[in-house]
């Protein structure tokens, strides 16, 4: 680095090439993943491909191999009709220092992966798209596992587009009559039983009319309870049931993958690995993992243990493990380096299951349920965006806790508790009809996060009380460039040193002088301002010398 690159500010430096009129759709990047600790990055794209990248020091020359996967296997209806995979370019290639990639994963069909998960202690991946999962090896460069989530009605669904080719232009128009027709109906027949109540109460009693205050019916004997509130709609919504098989929506898309070391059976916890789909499932695999000296050398093995429906079938889009304490497993490496604290491995391990509508709660390894939450049947909103923030008290900095943040499609940031799912916070924070803001929310550990409050900025917000939204940075300005404290000075320039100033805007405005402008001891100063009050300046200059040439260049002349 010269000189002139130390000088500059900020100090980045092109390491790599972009072209910005590429059109190739299959370039585009999906998912992204790096390892502070263990220097590792991952990157998923458009077209089925997944590239570990390692940080390197120096320069090397490397053949890239490219280890392939087939997602639906042998099925003989189903037609891949999108584009083709990428492809790497054969022989050595000279890598410069920095991130250089170790190997690639390309899975079959190539479409664009909508998940990715990575332990880089356990040098693993999982990767997922719209047809299936699969479980990746990359310290032996071997797939482990492959799991479709097509269902038999959804392989005629081929290509990227969301709409299956089996269902028509005229059955979706038939069927969203016939489900307006059969929602005005309901309402018919809801409307016609609440008049009817409404009459039979009013009927009821001596005098004939409604009750209208405690104090007016005090004595009187009032009808049973159960004949008042029969039939009365319960406070949850209706939610309209989900027509899986031809609603148009991928069912089998993988939505979030996730690794950890839980109990999958009662006595002995090992690593296991989770993966969400769109249709409500969620896939439970145990990892066998070899001994840490012979992990080149024997393979990883992996195989199904347990399977989840839900029965509301809507989109997993979060999966955690929970220990004793009521705190998610940590990440990989970090109990090792410091970063967090050991979990509680001795047992009463539970699982965290967020869905668009519910958050849901499950002993492990029973499955067995033991809390939730229903946001849709409540609110009528659904969540977009989840994660688990440890919030820290404001007087004791070594108390925290644990609990879930989310942002709905309403534009409302709520956390809730991960001990009882109860609701601790809930603010409007984005416009509803703003979908770009809220499908780029993301949440930070700390409880912080951010959101792209337009094309070209983002906002930042806090949910935690210990953490205020201020910058925590400063400029270190060198000797002589900052006026001593006080209001700062502004200087007049370009005037005539031969007279002297009759007007205090024609000389150095001082903090003390009171005639100054009050607009000029307030720092929101504007260059119109200030370019008015310098030819302000400059005219009465004009003014004086005209004066004196007119009185002789005497400034005692009197005009005589």
């Amino acid at each position: 680095m010269t000189a002139e690159d130390e000088e500059e500010w900020p100090p980045f430096r092109k390491i790599g090439h972009f072209d910005p009129y590429t059109d190739d759709p299959r370039l585009g990047i999906q998912r992204i993943f790096l390892c502070p600790v263990s220097d590792i990055l991952v990157v998923a794209g458009t077209a089925g491909h997944v590239v570990v990248l390692q940080m390197e020091r120096e320069q090397r020359e490397a053949d890239l191999k490219v280890s392939k996967v087939n997602l639906v296997g042998d099925r003989d209806n189903f037609v891949w009709k999108g584009h083709e995979s990428l492809t790497v370019v054969s022989g050595d290639v000279r890598y410069n220092q920095g991130f250089q990639p170790q190997c690639v994963l390309q899975m079959s069909p190539p479409a664009a992966c909508t998940a990715l998960s990575v332990h880089t202690e356990w040098q693993l991946l999982s990767a997922g798209t719209a047809h299936g999962f699969c479980l990746f090896d990359f310290c032996q460069r071997r797939a482990i596992s492959a799991t479709c989530t097509l269902s038999a009605s959804e392989t005629s669904a081929t290509d990227d587009s969301s709409m299956s080719r089996r269902k028509s232009f005229k059955k979706s128009l038939r069927e969203s009559f016939r489900r307006l027709r059969r929602r005005r109906s309901m309402a018919g027949k809801t409307t016609k039983k609440d008049s009817n109540r409404l009459q039979e109460v009013k009927g009821d009693g001596d005098s004939g009319r409604a009750i209208s205050s405690p104090r007016m019916n005090a004595g009187r004997k009032l009808p049973p309870p159960s004949s008042i509130e029969e039939d009365v709609p319960h406070a949850e919504r209706a939610i309209e049931e989900r027509n899986l098989s031809g609603d148009g929506s991928q069912c089998s898309m993988v939505r979030c993958l996730h690794f950890a070391d839980t109990y999958l059976t009662p006595t002995v916890h090992s690593p296991s690995l989770l993966a969400g789909t769109n249709a409500g499932k969620v896939y439970v695999f145990s990892i066998i993992l070899p001994a840490y000296d012979k992990r080149d050398q024997e393979d990883v093995t992996a195989r199904i243990s347990k399977e989840i429906t839900l029965r509301h079938q809507a989109p997993v889009i979060g999966l955690a493990i929970i220990d004793g304490t009521y705190y998610p497993l940590p990440l990989a490496l970090e109990v090792q380096n410091g970063r967090a604290k050991a979990p509680d491995m001795t047992g009463n391990h539970k699982l965290l299951v967020i869905s668009e509508e519910q958050f849901k709660i499950f002993a492990m390894p029973t499955l067995k349920p033991e809390d939730k939450w229903k946001l849709t049947a409540h609110e009528g909103s659904r969540t977009r965006r989840v994660a688990t923030c440890t919030f820290r008290s404001r007087s004791d900095e070594q108390y925290n806790e644990m609990n879930i943040a989310c942002i709905t499609n309403m534009g409302q940031l709520s956390v809730y508790t991960i001990k009882g799912l109860r609701r601790q916070m809930n603010i409007d924070a984005v416009n509803k009809t703003d979908i770009n803001g809220i499908a780029s929310c993301l949440f930070a550990s700390t409880g912080e996060g951010f959101f792209l409050s337009s094309s070209s900025e983002y906002a930042r917000f806090s949910l935690s009380a210990a953490r205020y939204i201020r910058p925590l940075c400063k400029l270190n300005l060198k000797d002589g460039l900052r006026t001593p404290e006080g209001t700062p000075q502004i200087i007049v320039e370009n005037y005539d040193e031969t007279h002297p100033p009759t007007n205090n805007r024609d000389s150095l405005v001082s903090p003390g002088d009171s005639s100054v402008d009050q607009s000029f001891q307030s720092a929101d100063m504007t260059q119109d301002e200030i370019r008015d009050y310098v030819q302000n300046g400059r005219a009465g200059e004009q003014a004086v010398s005209e004066s004196h040439d007119a009185g002789g260049g005497n400034p005692n002349n009197d005009g005589e």
